[in-house]
């Protein structure tokens, strides 16, 4: 598997780069490509950039980096990842894309960034629900790299590492955290920030290798059906692992859950990684579980 050079820097001075990117970085004199949170492949496709070079900078989370790994591929242009989450897809095989207002996964060492820069201070950026949401996915993709039919020992022993860190690390539960008001969640956030928050992206970067050989399955596949629905990815993985109070009949949206099941039992992307035979009934009773 390709592996990403890390780099390790205190701060990001750029020149007459491209930049992509979900928030305002404070970056002057660069091609500056700000991008919605939940990006189509449709408007990747009508992208041009302006300036010319063989190199795109992507600074943000999921969203950000997913559609720089998409142009850089499709381009033949380097990728420099500069995540600003822990959920460890920044470094990862893995990308998701919305296409036909549905999101779909792609995996291949293609998309893995030929570099990644770690930068502590740009987590202060991170809205604080974000941050916390953002170790929630990374959670669920150790957990899941576990129940993977491509589970060995070194996975095991790093997801078991990951989620061992996390428990030190946060020292609450993540539903605490989402109890949390706004203005307490960004006292909490600063203080991890400050004593934890490069471990936290070195964790994340192990969390991106185990992403990229191991995928993500049943869980992550139900994910996408909710988020379909136009919730935030972690909302969605937040239900789906019980990690807050809501369930989904809390959402006021009619939910189709026999759609949502068929939808699921598509998607290969997922499903193909489980261990275990996944019937219909599985999945639309694990559907039923989440809403009531």
């Amino acid at each position: 598997m390709k592996l990403p050079k890390i780099n390790f820097q205190e701060k990001l001075n750029l020149k007459w780069q491209v930049i992509i990117t979900t928030f305002d970085t404070g970056l002057k004199d660069n091609e500056i490509i700000m991008i919605s949170e939940e990006p189509s492949k449709e408007e990747l496709d009508k992208i041009v950039f302006q300036t010319i070079t063989d190199t795109i900078y992507a600074i943000g989370g999921g969203s950000a980096i997913d559609w720089a790994k998409y142009l850089c591929n499709k381009e033949g242009k380097k990728l420099i990842a500069i995540p600003t989450t822990f959920s460890g897809s920044a470094s990862s095989s893995h990308l998701v894309l919305k296409e036909n207002w549905k999101k779909k996964g792609y995996s291949g060492n293609e998309y893995i960034p030929d570099e990644v820069i770690i930068i502590n201070d740009l987590l202060y950026t991170l809205p604080a629900k974000t941050f916390f949401y953002s170790l929630i996915d990374c959670f669920a993709h150790s957990q899941e790299a576990v129940r993977s039919n491509k589970n060995n020992f070194i996975i095991e022993l790093i997801s078991e590492n990951i989620i061992g860190t996390f428990g030190n690390v946060l020292q609450m539960k993540f539903e605490d955290f989402i109890k949390l008001d706004e203005n307490k969640m960004e006292e909490e956030k600063a203080l991890l920030v400050r004593d934890f928050g490069k471990v936290l992206l070195v964790i994340s970067l192990y969390a991106s290798y185990i992403l990229s050989e191991a995928g993500t399955n049943l869980p992550h596949a139900i994910s996408y059906a909710i988020s379909n629905y136009g919730l935030s990815h972690w909302e969605a993985i937040a239900i789906v692992y019980g990690l807050n109070d809501r369930r989904m009949k809390d959402l006021w949206i009619e939910f189709d859950l026999e759609k949502m099941t068929d939808e699921i039992l598509l998607d290969r992307h997922h499903l193909d990684n489980f261990p275990w035979e996944i019937s219909k009934d599985l999945i639309f009773n694990t559907l039923k579980k989440l809403y009531e």
